[in-house]
């Protein structure tokens, strides 16, 4: 069985630690990179390029499907790439190519041309021999949202976790020493791209509503556009106990922001699968974070700090409990830990063999 996986990068350690997992099932794996996807011309003829590259697959396996669904400032464009990749994928429907989608997101975090989106989105579910997501709750929302799918087509196969993945080697010490932080301090870390989607301006005005001084605050990522960067440093401005680093975390360094952090904070305002997540699981470190998408399911049993997203305060009230839990945060660690090895990659490839072979029974 030969699978093209596309997009595919190799730096995102989701998609090399389920192609290692495929290929001990027996699955040759082919990624496609699809290079500068958002830079190149709305003419994108990359799925045609993959029968040259890799002919002729059983499979090709989407992920992340937003960019070829869309032309940054062009709704005319959007329109025209957005058919021209129905098109293709029509093509290889026809070579006898079957499609598998895994629904990472239902739509672009951006919101533009929103209602294109949701009806392109919907002739891919339609087109899609078999279709992936993380969880029940996602299940749920893609039924709901595409009422042509049938509930045989759905597989819910969990995201994996990053035990033994990204280098944890480092003391907190050590960890705090290398980012000049005080290990005194309880310390709230929120790392990853900045993006207005995933609420860093709300986590800093949550923060600075709370007055204690042993606490600090940490943010680390590289900003998407320069204005989320300047938002970001207006709102945090003048204020003692927040430290910004506005760059890219390369994965070995990693392990300095998360063991010199006591929790992680994911003020996502809308989310559908989250990898931060099954990362702090991994580290072992307590979690803040909203009863949204996949992460309800994830954690729904856990000590973790769960809140309504749609509560006013529920963010600044989670950080609060967090704070007055502060002694038991190294036991809910140790629990995050434990519940990492649940998500298993094993299991994950073998299930997603057994949906790659039931869309080539169809």
């Amino acid at each position: 069985m030969k699978v093209v996986h596309i997009p595919f990068s190799g730096r995102n350690p989701y998609q090399k630690l389920l192609a290692d997992g495929l290929k001990a099932c027996g699955v040759v794996v082919k990624g496609e990179p699809v290079q500068h996807l958002r830079d190149i011309s709305f003419l994108n003829l990359s799925l045609f390029t993959l029968l040259f590259k890799h002919w002729k697959p059983d499979i090709v396996h989407l992920h992340w499907q937003s960019s070829f669904l869309h032309v940054e400032g062009s709704r005319f464009k959007t329109i025209l790439k957005s058919l021209l990749f129905l098109f293709q994928l029509w093509m290889l429907k026809k070579l006898g190519i079957k499609l598998v989608w895994t629904v990472h997101n239902l739509k672009r975090h951006e919101e533009t041309y929103r209602d294109l989106e949701a009806h392109f989105t919907g002739k891919l579910a339609g087109m899609s021999d078999g279709i992936i997501v993380h969880c029940q709750t996602a299940k749920d929302d893609v039924l709901h949202l595409f009422d042509t799918v049938k509930t045989n087509k759905i597989s819910v196969i969990a995201h994996g976790h990053f035990l033994g993945y990204y280098p944890n080697d480092r003391t907190r010490e050590a960890a705090c020493k290398k980012l000049d932080l005080k290990p005194s301090k309880l310390t709230f870390l929120f790392l990853g791209e900045l993006r207005y989607y995933k609420g860093v301006i709300e986590l800093i005005e949550a923060f600075r509503s709370i007055d204690n001084e042993d606490l600090q605050l940490l943010i680390a990522g590289q900003p998407h556009g320069k204005r989320i960067r300047d938002d970001v440093r207006e709102k945090a401005a003048n204020v003692n106990n927040i430290t910004t680093h506005y760059t890219y975390v390369p994965d070995q360094e990693l392990q300095n922001y998360i063991n010199a952090s006591d929790i992680m904070v994911f003020p996502y305002r809308n989310i559908f699968t989250s990898g931060g997540i099954f990362m702090a699981l991994s580290f072992g470190i307590p979690i803040i974070a909203p009863r949204l998408g996949c992460i309800t399911d994830a954690l729904h049993e856990s000590p973790n700090f769960i809140y309504d997203a749609t509560e006013g305060g529920g963010l600044v009230n989670a950080m609060r409990a967090a704070i007055e839990f502060k002694d038991r945060l190294d036991d809910i660690g140790r629990y995050n830990r434990n519940l990492a090895n649940r998500f298993g990659w094993q299991e994950i490839a073998e299930k997603t063999t057994d949906t790659y072979r039931k869309c080539l029974k169809k």
